[in-house]
């Protein structure tokens, strides 16, 4: 499972977690180009978008610092 992290740009806070259900790790593969493998990355904008377009869902536009991690249970 994966879940995007949304951090306040000034405080680097977390100010939001969301879960991604519906991304695989084919998705991950083909938009940033390598596997998480328990670690977390860095999202562009870009990225972003194409992260919505999977999972059918569009996070709202806040000023932030974003990262995807792949959480193992």
């Amino acid at each position: 499972m994966y879940e995007l992290n949304f951090y306040n740009k000034d405080t680097e806070e977390l100010v939001m977690e969301i879960e991604l259900k519906g991304l695989s790790g084919d998705d991950v593969l083909r938009i940033f180009g390598f596997a998480l493998e328990g670690n977390c990355a860095d999202v562009s904008p870009a990225q972003l978008s194409e992260i919505e377009a999977c999972v059918g869902y569009t996070f709202q536009k806040v000023e932030s610092d974003i990262s995807i991690c792949e959480v193992i249970d």
